[in-house]
């Protein structure tokens, strides 16, 4: 009989970072300048909590640069948000 072995973290994230690159992919291919977590989280229908978590993954690797770029808000004001764009 075989001992079970506990996955790591990353074992465990590792399907979950893939999801969260091929989104990050394709909005890469209609913004140039990055896309938010919120805009993340929407698209492939995931937390902003979660997506954050594995956002942070992907800049520990190296994988990920974070950016400076301007969105409107709900109520039309132009502000500076955090982006992110795979490097």
């Amino acid at each position: 009989m075989e001992e079970y072995k506990v996955p790591r973290a990353t074992e465990v994230a590792a399907p979950y970072i893939d999801d969260l690159l091929r989104a990050l992919e394709e909005a890469q291919g209609h913004e140039e300048q990055g896309v938010t977590s919120q805009e993340l989280a929407d698209s492939i229908g995931w937390s902003t909590k979660r997506v954050l978590r594995r956002l942070h993954e992907l800049k520990a690797s190296g994988r990920l640069e974070i950016v400076k770029m301007y969105r409107q808000n709900i109520v039309g004001v132009t502000t500076l948000r955090s982006g992110y764009r795979l490097k």
